[in-house]
């Protein structure tokens, strides 16, 4: 039987507390998954990457800075593990670039657990709209705000028409 693996999405840069939080350690010793970490920050937010300081380094981690790459070695692990493959995705849906991802994934049938907002809890749409509206009443709105408002409801309903 093949060994089975957990792949890890992050579109941050991973930390040691990501390891411990999410039980990557758990799941190698205990439970004997194959872990490896996929960090694509470069991809998702180029020049992004140097505001961590704390680099954390590990073999599991494999860093792409472009999403060809990254595409090529997730479906080099599907050809060769097919179905002992498990993505745990942390990537958004607040840009194109993370859409397509998410997108990729659902396209080709990978098993996933998607975690969205995971640092912190996500408002219920009435909530967001209220927020907009006492931003117009303060007059504190600016063209950016409106764009990045209607661009980050567009992707969350593309997301959602797709299932994602």
């Amino acid at each position: 039987m093949k060994k089975k693996l957990i792949i890890f999405l992050s579109e941050i840069k991973i930390r040691k507390y990501d390891i411990l939080r999410f039980d990557l350690e758990e799941l190698q010793s205990v439970y004997g998954y194959k872990i490896e970490i996929h960090e694509l920050i470069e991809h998702i937010y180029p020049g992004f990457s140097f505001m961590f300081t704390n680099t954390y380094e590990d073999k599991r981690i494999k860093r792409f800075n472009y999403f060809n790459e990254w595409k090529e070695r997730i479906l080099f692990l599907k050809k060769n593990l097919n179905e002992n493959i498990f993505i745990l995705n942390q990537v958004s849906l607040h840009d194109f670039k993370g859409l397509k991802i998410n997108y990729f994934l659902k396209k080709n049938n990978f098993k996933t657990l998607t975690f969205r907002n995971i640092t912190f809890s996500t408002y219920q749409l009435d909530r967001n709209l209220k927020d907009f509206f006492s931003t117009v009443k303060n007059k504190s709105l600016t063209l950016n705000k409106i764009k990045n408002f209607v661009k980050k409801k567009i992707l969350l309903f593309i997301g959602k028409k797709l299932k994602l």
